[in-house]
């Protein structure tokens, strides 16, 4: 059953994210396998809250649904799901705590109630949830022996969290979410009938250079990083 969770890890990987399933085949198979185990687990998460078709009462119960799986992963009770039973595994082999997985729903269920940010500390927040623990989650599996590599991996995560929202501006506020900060759109004179009517002139290329810059900056730090990995 074991070997079954992993298959379905792996196609879960395979369909969802194409670029990362083939740059996977650089890993070793044991690493490739957790990751793919750990992107699976993500994903539920992440399609508990973005499927269109449910509504926000359905979207928590499947937000429920992933925290269950969780928590029997880090439980010692019998699991008869193939996928559970993989992600347990590899949450044991790789010693990673369950607190970054509750981080992780915390701020999937953050999508359900907040849909504006109003500056960049809450924006930061929701980043490292969504995404700086990832960094740290795949940190566990590629293995480390300096502590200041965790700094560095939440920095990579934020800045891949900030490339998802800059390149997915018209999605998000299709689905009502604007994550660029209000304190921002204002200082640059960015409204959301700009956003809506997907205005690009001087104000919108000048914010976006700056929301640019910053992400470059959190890839530029994380970059400092790479040789603390084993």
């Amino acid at each position: 059953m074991l070997s079954q969770g992993f298959q379905q890890a792996k196609e879960i990987t395979r369909r969802n994210a194409h670029t990362f399933y083939l740059t996977s085949f650089f890993l070793r198979r044991d690493k490739r396998l957790a990751a793919y185990t750990i992107y699976a687990i993500c994903q539920l998460s992440d399609e508990s809250v973005d499927a269109i078709e449910l509504n926000d009462a359905q979207k928590r119960k499947e937000l429920v649904t992933v925290q269950t799986k969780i928590d029997q992963a880090f439980s010692t009770t019998q699991i008869e799901d193939p996928l559970v039973l993989s992600f347990r595994e590899i949450v044991k082999k790789y010693h990673i705590p369950k607190e970054y997985f509750d981080e992780l729903v915390c701020g999937m269920a953050m999508d359900l109630t907040i849909n504006r940010y109003q500056n960049f500390n809450e924006l930061y927040n929701y980043s490292y949830k969504v995404a700086g623990v990832i960094g740290l989650i795949m940190l566990k599996i590629f293995g480390y022996k300096d502590m200041e590599a965790e700094k560095y991996a939440i920095h990579l995560g934020i800045a891949l969290q900030l490339t998802n929202i800059l390149r997915d501006i018209k999605e998000d506020f299709a689905r009502g979410r604007i994550y660029l900060p209000q304190a921002e759109m204002k200082k640059f004179e960015i409204s959301e009938k700009d956003i809506e009517a997907q205005v690009v002139d001087d104000r919108f290329q000048r914010f976006m250079r700056f929301q640019v810059e910053r992400a470059r900056d959190y890839f530029c730090r994380a970059r400092q990083g790479l040789k603390l990995i084993n």
